[in-house]
């Protein structure tokens, strides 16, 4: 994968993307959930690891939709 020209995140940019609080995340990629790298004293994500893992908790075909959708 070629990501010279992909956007990066920092912790708290990468939060917000995600809608989620910074303590929140860092457990998340402690766990696995969500790809970061730590190179030096901050952590980076690559945008396409973040819309990635949005797209893991998008509800398959054999589940129902969550929440207040209506057809």
């Amino acid at each position: 994968m070629d990501s010279g020209n992909e956007r990066t995140f920092d912790l708290q940019e990468a939060a917000e993307f995600l809608h989620l609080s910074p303590a929140a995340l860092r457990q998340k990629v402690q766990s696995g959930q969500v790809r970061g790298a730590k190179p030096g004293k901050c952590w980076v994500f690559l945008q396409s690891e973040l819309v990635a893992f949005l797209q893991s908790l998008y509800p398959t075909p054999e589940q129902t939709p969550c929440g207040d959708w209506k057809e």
